[in-house]
């Protein structure tokens, strides 16, 4: 079921809006000027061909051919934190639009540019179609999930880095103070969640033998146990 779209500028990270904008032979002047800004003077295009995917390497020597000269340039979006009052370069615009088309109403000065009218005029949704109005509706909201995917696999992997430092310095400490640890020590406290690492880097301070440690792991496992069965 299609929903309400308060932006008036389509998503260009979306697959459909990228491929609306830069992937037809009626825009590809827009991409040939995204492409320029992005290389150096001495490469610059002069004109595009589109292929269908049918057509690209169909033989192993186009392949061959093809990725033997083939460089890539990656975009940090992320790291590009310019306002529009910020903006100097043509790329700085590009990049701009790419991460805030979205979030404009209307084209503001810094880009009132004749390439530039042409995105917006091509990225406004007032002109698709209901038929293109519902695709594009279903690409943001497939970019909408893969994001908070993202966004939500890197908040894990940082709360796990932390995890894992806090273990390395309680191990360190416990070695220093208890001396070697035996086996299965260790193993007990990889298992520990983060929120009972944190309690065995409080509690450690007070252990004197190695019998303490063993003490209070045995009291977490217990308490965990008591949690299962509630």
């Amino acid at each position: 079921m299609a929903y309400f779209l308060k932006e008036r500028y389509i998503n260009l990270l979306t697959d459909l809006g990228f491929k609306r904008v830069f992937g037809t032979e009626p825009n590809k002047a827009l991409l040939i000027d995204f492409l320029n800004a992005l290389l150096p003077s001495q490469h610059r295009l002069r004109d595009v061909t589109y292929k269908s995917n049918e057509n690209l390497g169909n033989t192993a020597l186009d392949c061959e051919v093809f990725y033997d000269k083939l460089k890539f340039i990656y975009i940090e979006l992320p790291k590009f934190t310019k306002t529009l009052e910020q903006l100097e370069t043509h790329l700085d615009k590009w990049l701009f639009l790419l991460k805030h088309l979205p979030d404009l109403t209307d084209i503001p000065p810094p880009l009132q540019e004749s390439i530039f009218s042409r995105l917006f005029e091509v990225a406004e949704l007032a002109n698709f179609s209901p038929p293109e109005r519902d695709s594009y509706e279903n690409s943001l909201k497939y970019y909408r999930d893969l994001n908070n995917v993202v966004n939500t696999s890197r908040e894990e992997s940082r709360e796990e880095g932390r995890r894992e430092g806090t273990r390395r310095v309680i191990l360190r400490l416990l070695s220093r103070t208890l001396g070697e640890l035996p086996s299965p020590i260790p193993e007990r406290i990889d298992r520990l969640s983060g929120e009972q690492l944190e309690a065995l880097s409080e509690a450690l301070l007070d252990f004197s033998t190695l019998q303490d440690l063993q003490a209070w792991l045995e009291e977490i496992s217990a308490e965990f146990l008591e949690d299962v069965d509630r």
